[in-house]
Formats: structure tokens, C-alpha cells, sequence
């Protein structure tokens, strides 16, 4: 596993931990195998927070770095948020913005989708990701799913380029009713949060929230509350998702309150996140038991409408805990 690194400016980002060096090592490998067969599509799936965009980023900082190209011309890599109400249009646009390129003049929607494929040509261009493709799926928009699926699957057969579709679980609803696009794709890589209950999960999620900790002392921050209550309220609020654990700290340093008292905490927490309800102030001394954490995970998978594990199930029945098991 690769060492874990923070960085300090302008926000702290906690870059590597267990989950996902995993996943980014999975990615990689299908970016480096090339998009051939049923890897020409990628979908990289999780809850909201998990830290899907900063796995990309990672992924997207070392694949654009000068050392690693041999034509700085070239743009192997390009990325986008998807619009959220996307047609082919806005999507060809899109994707030229990553080129840093505009639409020279008017352009019909073939006319823009010949532009397009003929400057990722001339750019080189191996890998397309495209971030929030969750909208492509919503009813209602400008453009329906089979229109915009029947798109994906005409610029990936035409440049024999590597798309990843990066987004929320009902993502994969591209896919149904378009055969062809489904049979170029690969089953999704699943970024899921840690899960209180399963030891090595607990083990990782810890030693990601002691690196932003040691972050934070180093910088002259001064902690007023014990381990076991930084941890158990870290992971009330995060429900195990690092992407969360970095807007909390992030928070703290924006507030500049350098002893960090549990109502310091509790303030970084109230100003960071306003949709997590819990019985208590998260770093009260009241603390919380292993099945309220547990519940925690499960709300959030179940939110995500992504199924658990057996491992999780097992540990549900074990504790009798009652709680439905998501299913895509």
C-alpha cells in the first residue's frame, strides 16, 4: 500500500488510504490494459462523499504529468463533469472544454460530434471520464437515457477510446435497454465506505483518521478529547466515507479554533455537514455503541441503493439489527 500523504494548502486532503489505493490500482490496470473488449467502458460507482473524484483526480494528476508524456501535445486523459441536464451536444461541448477548445462556428449535432472525434484524434486522446454521469440517467431531461447511450456508444466505437462513467449507484441504469453499450462494459469497480463492524475496516478508517490528525498537531492544533471519542464521532459523521473526514478537517481549519475541545468539534461538524442527523453532539462523552456505527453504514448504503456484503449481512444478523439490504 502506498504511504498515506496530506496535503496542507489551501484545504487538507487526504489523498492515499487502504480503500483507495485498492481501487485506484484496479483502475489503473484497465486504463493500462487499454480499452479492448468489454473494457471499454468503466463505471466506478459509490455513495456521495466516498471519494470517487479525488480517486480520479489522483489518477488524472499523474496521467497528465509532463514526465509521463512523450508528446506534450498530447491530452491521454481528459475529464468532465457531466451537465445535469446533458444532451449530445452539451456532452461533445464538454468535452472539448477539457480540450481547452470551444465550437469554431454553429454547429449541428453531427457536425459537432465529427469535430470532436477528429481533434481527440489529433489530441491522442486514450481515456474519457466523465464525473456525475449519474444525470445521464434521469428521466425528464433535455435528452433521454437511450439518446444519450446510443452517443457514449457511437464515440467509443468510433475513436476506440476508454470511457469512465463516474457517479452514484443508478448510474448503471445507462445501460439498460442498450444492449450494445452494456456489452462493451465492464462490471463496476464499487467505491464503498468502511464499515464499522468488519475489524479491517475499522483498522483502515482509523489509520485514515489519525493522518488527519497528526496533520493537524503538526500544524499546532491541540486535541482535548481521547482517541476512542475522536474515532467514534469521526465515523458518526462520516459513516466511514474519508471524503467527509476531509470537509471535516478542512472545516476545523477554517474556523482557526487551534485546541480543539469536543464543542469545537461539534461547531466544525454543525458548519461542515447539515444532513447528518444523530441522537447526540458527535464528540459528546456520551460516545456511541457498535450498533448505532454499525446503522450508520447501513443508512448510508441503503441511501446509495447499493447492496452490502456478506460479511456486513452476517454481521447485521449476528447483532440483530434491523435494517433492510439495499439492492441496485
Amino acid at each position: 500500500m502506498r504511504p498515506m500523504s496530506i496535503g496542507v494548502q489551501p484545504r487538507i486532503t487526504l489523498v492515499h488510504h487502504a480503500r483507495f489505493d485498492d481501487i485506484r490500482g484496479r483502475v489503473e490496470s484497465v486504463i493500462d490494459s487499454g480499452p479492448t473488449g468489454p473494457s471499454a467502458i468503466l463505471p466506478i460507482i459509490g455513495p456521495t462523499q466516498v471519494g470517487k473524484s479525488q480517486l480520479i483526480a489522483s489518477i488524472a494528476s499523474q496521467t497528465r504529468s509532463p514526465n509521463t508524456l512523450e508528446d506534450l501535445s498530447a491530452a491521454p486523459f481528459l475529464y468532465l463533469r457531466c451537465p445535469v441536464q446533458p444532451t449530445p451536444m452539451s456532452l461533445a461541448e464538454g468535452i472539448l472544454g477539457a480540450l481547452a477548445l470551444t465550437r469554431v462556428r454553429k454547429m449541428s449535432v453531427d457536425g459537432i460530434f465529427a469535430y470532436l472525434t477528429q481533434r481527440l484524434r489529433a489530441a491522442k486522446s486514450k481515456v474519457v471520464v466523465i464525473d456525475d454521469s449519474h444525470h445521464l440517467c434521469y428521466p425528464g431531461g433535455r435528452a433521454t437515457p437511450q439518446i444519450l447511450s446510443d452517443w457514449l456508444k457511437n464515440l467509443q466505437s468510433d475513436l476506440g477510446i476508454l470511457i469512465v462513467l463516474v457517479g452514484l449507484p443508478e448510474l448503471t441504469r445507462i445501460f439498460k435497454g442498450n444492449g450494445q453499450l452494456e456489452a462493451r462494459s465492464r462490471p463496476p469497480i464499487v467505491f464503498r465506505p468502511y464499515a464499522w463492524g468488519i475489524e479491517e475496516d475499522e483498522v483502515s478508517f482509523g489509520a485514515a483518521l489519525v493522518a488527519y490528525r497528526d496533520a493537524l498537531i503538526a500544524r499546532g492544533f491541540e486535541f482535548r478529547v481521547d482517541y476512542e471519542t475522536l474515532l467514534g464521532g469521526a465515523y458518526a459523521i462520516s459513516a466511514g466515507r474519508v471524503g467527509v473526514l476531509e470537509k471535516f478537517f478542512s472545516e476545523i481549519l477554517r474556523l482557526r479554533a487551534t485546541t480543539l475541545t469536543a464543542e469545537a468539534l461539534n461547531k466544525a461538524h454543525k458548519e461542515s455537514s447539515y444532513h447528518c442527523q444523530l441522537e447526540h453532539q458527535p464528540f459528546d462523552k456520551e460516545g456511541f455503541e457498535d450498533e448505532e456505527l454499525m446503522v450508520r453504514y447501513y443508512e448510508v448504503m441503503n441511501a446509495a441503493k447499493l447492496p452490502m456484503d456478506a460479511v456486513t449481512i452476517a454481521e447485521i444478523a449476528a447483532r440483530e439489527l434491523v435494517v433492510a439490504d439495499a439492492r441496485v
